[in-house]
């Protein structure tokens, strides 16, 4: 009850809106109006089994499908119907639960996939529900950070027992795939998320490992190698977005607000400003802040803020 509402974030597609509720209720309305087209419910009509914080991850549309993660024995990802919700496939070789990531589309060797990131493993999904490639890779408590990838390169984090960073190279040919581990790093990025800036890798990573996850350093980390060029408190605990140059922090500290402009640059630490915002939430929060048309949407447990940007 602490922590009602939705979790996700909508997805929009020409004149639709999808979107995940915390419970699995999936639906699709119209944007000119919020009219219901469909509903489903990933739990009652999916046979889903949901992690620990229930569902947080955002419906991916991709052509005239939209893919979730139910998760569970029937499979992790699903991909329905966009117009009507019709069931297509489910991906029946991945069957862990439905970790709090969500998926991110890349396409590999000419060949289009979604990367899946759960409890035990991180893996690469076919557009038809096919699993094309998977590597173990134990998390603990939860999976909350969505993978990044450039150039064969895939990068998943966590916090907790299992805080670290760590990389794999996927390579393929002729549709046959495989997956081999490069790195780890020190770099315990837990929900605020990670950016690729060119050759390098920003986030906001914990200070320690184990239940001591209440500080966090920004870290600047070399793609290829793990190597951590940079550490810096910066904002402390938060969220990360990319734009224009700048990384776009977001403190997830209730009644601080804080949010600063750093330039992306692997030569150091560069706060170009800071500001609070003039009410900030009692609770933690731990949405984006999001750049779109000029302007800054920083959205918290009682508000959502914009901001010119000049």
């Amino acid at each position: 009850k602490e922590w009602q509402g939705p979790r996700t974030t909508p997805t929009v597609d020409g004149d639709r809106i999808y979107a995940l509720a915390e419970a699995g209720d999936l639906i699709c309305v119209e944007t000119s109006s919020g009219k219901e087209v469909w509903r489903k419910h990933l739990e009652k009509d999916l046979q889903g089994e949901h992690s620990i914080w229930f569902y947080c991850d955002s419906p991916l549309v991709d052509g005239k499908q939209v893919v979730v993660k139910p998760g569970g024995k029937k499979g992790t990802l699903a991909g329905l119907d966009k117009v009507t919700g019709e069931l297509l496939w489910r991906s029946t070789e991945l069957v862990d639960a439905a970790e709090h990531t969500s998926l991110l589309p890349v396409t590999i060797e000419g060949m289009k996939q979604y990367i899946v990131f759960t409890m035990e493993s991180v893996a690469g999904i076919g557009q038809d529900g096919k699993q094309l490639w998977r590597v173990a890779r134990k998390g603990d408590v939860a999976m909350c950070s969505t993978p990044i990838y450039k150039d064969g390169i895939v990068v998943v984090g966590s916090s907790y027992s299992t805080g670290r960073a760590t990389a794999f190279m996927v390579t393929g040919s002729g549709g046959v795939f495989k997956a081999e581990q490069i790195y780890e790093s020190d770099f315990a990025n837990h929900h605020g998320g990670m950016v690729i800036v060119g050759d390098y890798v920003y986030g906001l990573a914990d200070r320690k490992k184990g239940q001591d996850r209440s500080e966090a350093d920004l870290k600047c980390m070399e793609l290829k190698t793990g190597k951590i060029v940079w550490t810096n408190p910066s904002i402390g605990k938060g969220s990360i977005t990319f734009a224009d140059g700048n990384l776009i922090l977001h403190s997830e500290k209730p009644k601080e607000g804080l949010v600063a402009l750093v330039e992306a640059s692997p030569e150091g630490y560069k706060e170009k400003g800071r500001f609070s915002q003039p009410d900030p939430t009692r609770k933690n929060t731990w949405a984006y802040p999001v750049v779109a048309n000029g302007r800054l949407y920083v959205r918290d447990g009682t508000g959502l803020s914009a901001y010119e940007l000049k």
